[in-house]
């Protein structure tokens, strides 16, 4: 949350209907940044049976319903059951501002290029005659060819909040490392192109791969005289923040709508 980038989203005036959040919205913001409760009214339980401390706790047991009207609060980024939609949401609002972004900076982008499974791969590529690859895009430009993987990563999960604690970015730099698999790698590597994990932790920092891809199309756009690199760098954080927080309130609304139906049929 103290990163550079991390606070853009309650910083930027609504100039735009992509640039506003609405109350409820901002509101959860800041609500997660001071580690409050998203609502005041929190239902007791989760559908899902397991509370945050047991989610940090790696306990995966069968049991009574978690509690969730205790902190920590941050059990809907972690909820098994409920948190699929509002993660691809997301997802896919994040990505659609890259692909905005780069071809604003006269790159030609494509979203998820599919890539089937071979026969008969090379000899030094075993991987893929394994399946098929799909990144998330596909960028092209001059002196750049880039496949961008992009994902979010919440450093207070079970497996990242110990090292999240002591070191910036570090749940960011553990999901970039998971996306540069070899079956990723040696796709890439076959079709001409070089692997860029989009990463951006749920609290609004980005990995040091996404940091350096906002870099790149800021210089590609000052390059061809289409905007100073400064202007459009600012601008794509700003956009990427809220499209964050958009997505981290319908994955909190979703997840206490849910929670409230599964209270009321417990009742």
């Amino acid at each position: 949350a103290s990163q550079p980038s991390a606070s853009r989203r309650r910083s930027q005036l609504p100039r735009s209907s992509a640039l506003t959040l609405s109350s409820n919205e901002f509101r959860l913001s800041v609500r997660q940044l001071l580690g409050l409760p998203p609502d005041n009214d929190m239902p007791e339980t989760c559908g899902c049976h397991l509370s945050s401390q047991e989610h940090k706790a790696g306990d995966r047991r069968p049991k009574e319903p978690g509690k969730l009207n205790v902190a920590p609060y941050d059990h809907f980024h972690s909820c098994p059951l409920f948190r699929r939609r509002g993660c691809n949401v997301r997802h896919n609002h994040i990505l659609a501002e890259i692909l905005r972004a780069a071809s604003d900076a006269g790159l030609t982008a494509q979203r998820e290029p599919v890539h089937h499974k071979m026969a008969n791969p090379p000899a030094d590529k075993p991987l893929l005659g394994k399946d098929g690859y799909v990144p998330d895009a596909q960028l092209i430009g001059a002196r750049v060819k880039l496949h961008v993987d992009v994902s979010v990563t919440h450093p207070c999960a079970m497996s990242y909040v110990d090292g999240a604690a002591r070191t910036a970015l570090y749940a960011a730099g553990k999901r970039e490392q998971d996306k540069l698999k070899p079956f990723h790698q040696q796709w890439a590597s076959y079709l001409g192109y070089r692997l860029c994990p989009f990463v951006v932790e749920s609290y609004g920092a980005l990995g040091t791969s996404a940091m350096k891809l906002v870099n790149l199309l800021a210089g590609e756009a000052e390059r061809q005289q289409l905007e100073h690199a400064g202007g459009f760098r600012v601008q794509l954080l700003t956009r990427i923040s809220i499209a964050l927080q958009k997505g981290n309130a319908l994955l909190t609304f979703e997840g206490l709508r849910h929670a409230r139906v599964c209270e009321g049929r417990r009742g």
